[in-house]
């Protein structure tokens, strides 16, 4: 039953583009309107390090370089308690995380408010188990079911009624799901991803936030999340946002 530091921007929208090619976006909030400029860095892994007043561009670590997770939603059966389907839950998180198969980098619990996607009544829970690379996801696999994972993963999986599951992909902002809103969306038609990201890093406006891009239309959930801690009004287009409360 697999599920998993914050850029300093004050005066920097950063965005990353989902493409080939991607490009990262800085541009400068300071200043009077005309003087804002933009610098643009080739290649797919950079993130924005910021020192003394200044912007540049840095390379990730490697190990984060294509971060994946592994996202599941699923519910307890009827006759299963919240609390009783919680504890067992955490109990196969702190297991991995006590022996951790190779490649992975965490995992993370949240309650959900909702999830469309899911069928079914009743409480739901959202994890994500992020790992290097689509082998080490191979690995969690079987991982999971072997060794001292095995016992409170079959307790939790045990006690689980529906359940479903996406592959998803960091595009933008800190390595890890956090954030107590859930935007869900697919990109409009006609909207290139380039603009795409340009309209996120007007909408964004330095706000802290993650966007994940599902994989190979692995999962039943829209293309994008996007996590942050307040509302990101996106609208003309057509999101989904779910209230989401960590409890790893």
């Amino acid at each position: 039953m697999p599920s998993f530091d914050r850029p300093q921007a004050s005066n920097c929208a950063v965005v990353i583009v989902p493409c080939c090619r991607a490009a990262i976006r800085a541009t400068s909030a300071s200043g009077p309107a005309g003087s804002r400029c933009s610098r643009y860095a080739r290649g797919r892994w950079f993130t924005l390090v910021l020192g003394n007043g200044r912007s540049l561009f840095a390379p990730l670590p490697r190990t984060l370089r294509g971060l994946l997770a592994y996202v599941f939603w699923h519910r307890p059966r009827a006759a299963v308690a919240a609390g009783h389907y919680e504890a067992r839950l955490l109990a196969f998180h702190d297991a991995l995380a006590a022996h951790p198969p190779e490649g992975l980098r965490g995992s993370h619990v949240a309650r959900l408010a909702a999830a469309p996607w899911l069928p079914g009544d009743g409480p739901v829970y959202e994890d994500w188990y992020l790992v290097t690379d689509w082998a080490a996801l191979g690995r969690l696999n079987d991982a999971a079911v072997q060794g001292p994972r095995r016992p409170p993963h079959d307790a939790a999986a045990e006690a689980a009624a529906d359940g479903s599951a996406g592959i998803y992909r960091r595009t933008l902002g800190a390595p890890r799901p956090d954030g107590a809103l859930a935007t869900w969306f697919a990109k409009p038609d006609g909207l290139t991803y380039s603009a795409l990201g340009e309209t996120l890093d007007e909408r964004l406006a330095g706000r802290d936030a993650s966007m994940w891009q599902r994989q190979m239309t692995l999962g039943p959930a829209p293309e994008f999340c996007l996590l942050a801690d307040e509302a990101v009004e996106l609208a003309p287009w057509a999101v989904t946002t779910v209230a989401r409360e960590a409890l790893r």
